[in-house]
């Protein structure tokens, strides 16, 4: 009848599909609800020291998620929450005063972070950071100036990006970059590292008159 006229590989296809339908739903971990409190716990600004990325939590609508995102990042027990409704799995861990989180996600390896304190934000030290940075790699300059007490980047063909503070001499670009800054051995910027996924500290050297750092 109507079952000889399907094809042999569609009625694979969707046997195949239901098949890997059900065994995702088998492999998430059921909801072990937190206390608020413990959720807000985990909120704040983590850094990787091994990609360079950060991540940014808070608790909001009562649940713990990426600031402005908006899957909820869901208690499984023991520390360990998956991302929404799938397989990928955040686990905070307390290191003594600090706080460490590993995600297991579509990278090969685990991705270890720890949370970092609040920057120092003040005029003085991010007009420390204000100048013209080249990379001899690309040929590219990448302007920093001091807008309204925020530092702006810029760079050719791109609009100013504003550079939210996440860590000691550490920013945040609107597109997700880790951008970070360095200092030589008398403590004065000398360059700028560019972290995305793709990329991993690119590197541009300061080419103007960098102002002495205060002490």
């Amino acid at each position: 009848g109507n079952a000889a006229s399907i094809a042999p590989d569609v009625l694979t296809r969707k046997g195949a599909a239901i098949y890997l339908d059900v065994r995702l739903q088998n492999d998430i971990r059921p909801e072990v609800p937190l206390p608020d409190g413990e959720l807000r716990a985990l909120q704040g600004t983590y850094w990787s020291p091994q990609t360079d990325e950060v991540v940014r939590l808070e608790f909001k609508d009562g649940a713990l998620r990426s600031v402005g995102g908006s899957t909820v990042l869901v208690p499984v027990g023991g520390g360990v929450f998956r991302d929404g409704e799938s397989t990928r799995e955040w686990s905070f861990e307390a290191a003594g005063p600090k706080m460490r989180l590993s995600v297991v996600d579509f990278w090969p390896t685990a991705r270890l972070f720890e949370r970092i304190d609040s920057p120092n934000t003040g005029s003085d030290s991010l007009q420390t950071m204000a100048g013209v940075y080249r990379s001899d790699d690309t040929q590219t300059d990448y302007r920093v100036r001091l807008v309204g007490g925020k530092l702006e980047m810029q760079w050719p063909r791109y609009a100013p990006a504003a550079l939210t503070p996440v860590g000691t001499d550490r920013f945040l670009s609107p597109q997700g970059w880790t951008v970070g800054f360095t200092r030589n051995g008398k403590g004065v910027v000398d360059g700028l590292t560019i972290s995305t996924r793709r990329l991993r500290r690119f590197r541009a050297e300061r080419i103007d008159a960098a102002p002495a750092a205060s002490t």
